[in-house]
């Protein structure tokens, strides 16, 4: 007798705070296949023309594009987030009147999009995994380029908990120095370092319990020296 066992799928732990259930109800993370986008379904399949004897191919037949509107999970904007800026300073609001955001000074990466600021909005998502994440920018799911730039990462799980911050770079300079993110826009691609199949789950904690989970990520470090290291010597 035959015995066929399916592969276990990667389970991820979505948790928020009950802060933040609305983000929960209106703009929950969601697997990226569920989100495919208009200008892939209006594009026409790859055939074979034989007036031409040869195969048109299209998007729809590239595995790249493909893995990347299908694999992963994606996280979207939970409220609607205003940023003013000019070359000495800047302003921003959220609509949800709590939703913070900060600057990463220069010195921390100098000579790195140096005529950019360099901001992070901190997400009020955390993910129980025991996989390291790659996070990107989703720009399949537009069909124009993003009015800013969001650098990608790979962030290792810490004692089984991974954050979800994004980074977002704005230039200085530009004759536009306003920015409206919409709720709902799509942040982050968020992709697990495995081709297994996810479990998605969506938990929901007391702040002050979301605060301590939260807490897991600490990790033990000499001003930065461990993580140094580890590149250094690699």
């Amino acid at each position: 007798m035959l015995f066929f066992f399916k592969e276990k799928p990667i389970e991820i732990t979505a948790i928020i705070s009950s802060q933040y259930l609305f983000a929960k109800e209106y703009s929950p993370i969601v697997q990226a296949k569920e989100l495919i986008p208009e200008w892939w379904k209006n594009t026409m399949p790859s055939k074979f023309d034989w007036e031409q004897r040869k195969s048109v191919n299209t998007s729809k037949s590239c595995p790249a594009i493909i893995n990347c509107l299908t694999k992963g999970l994606i996280l979207p904007l939970w409220s609607d987030l205003a940023i003013q800026w000019n070359d000495t300073g800047w302003a921003y609001d959220f609509s949800d009147e709590m939703s913070q955001m900060h600057n990463h000074p220069e010195y921390q990466t100098p000579g790195y999009y140096s005529n950019f600021w360099h901001f992070k909005i901190d997400s009020p998502w955390i993910f129980k995994t025991d996989v390291n994440l790659m996070y990107i920018q989703p720009t399949y799911l537009r069909n124009t380029p993003y009015p800013y730039f969001s650098p990608y990462g790979i962030l290792p799980s810490m004692n089984g908990v991974s954050s979800s911050n994004v980074f977002c770079f704005v230039e200085k300079n530009k004759n536009d120095n306003k920015l409206l993110i919409n709720h709902k826009t799509p942040l982050l691609h968020i992709i697990p370092m495995s081709d297994k199949k996810i479990k998605l789950n969506i938990e929901v904690l007391h702040p002050l319990d979301f605060v301590n989970y939260r807490n897991l990520m600490g990790i033990k470090t000499t001003f930065g020296k461990t993580w140094a290291n580890k590149l250094r010597n690699s």
